[in-house]
C-alpha cells in the first residue's frame, strides 16, 4: 500500500513540475497614434505578470506580444501568426473593434 501511494504521489508531483505553461497572445497598439494605450496596456500585463510571479496557481504563463499598428489587417495577420506559429491557447488585448473583428 505505501508503496502505490508513493507511485502516485510522485506522479502528482512530476506532473505539477513538468506542467507546459500556458501561452497568451496579447495583441494591441504598440505603435502609431494608439501607442500610448497599448503601452499601458502591455505595461499592466508586465505588472500583472511581475506579481503573480509568472505563474497561475503551479501553471506557468507565457504572454507573447503582438503590435496591431492600429490597422485592421496588420491586427488579424498578427493574431493569426499567434494561433498558427505561436502556438497561444488565449488571445486577448484588443482594443479597437476594426481590429478585434477583422
Amino acid at each position: 500500500m505505501k508503496r502505490i501511494s508513493l507511485v502516485i504521489a510522485s506522479t502528482l508531483l512530476s506532473c505539477a513540475v513538468y506542467a507546459a505553461p500556458v501561452k497568451i497572445g496579447f495583441v494591441t497598439t504598440l505603435t502609431t497614434n494608439g501607442a500610448l494605450i497599448g503601452q499601458d496596456m502591455k505595461q499592466a500585463v508586465d505588472l500583472a505578470m511581475q506579481h503573480l510571479g509568472g505563474k497561475a496557481g503551479n501553471t506557468p504563463l507565457e504572454v507573447i506580444f503582438a503590435d496591431d499598428a492600429f490597422s485592421a489587417e496588420t491586427g488579424k495577420k498578427v493574431t493569426e501568426q499567434l494561433v498558427k506559429q505561436d502556438n497561444v491557447d488565449f488571445v486577448a488585448g484588443y482594443i479597437w473593434s476594426n481590429v478585434l473583428l477583422a
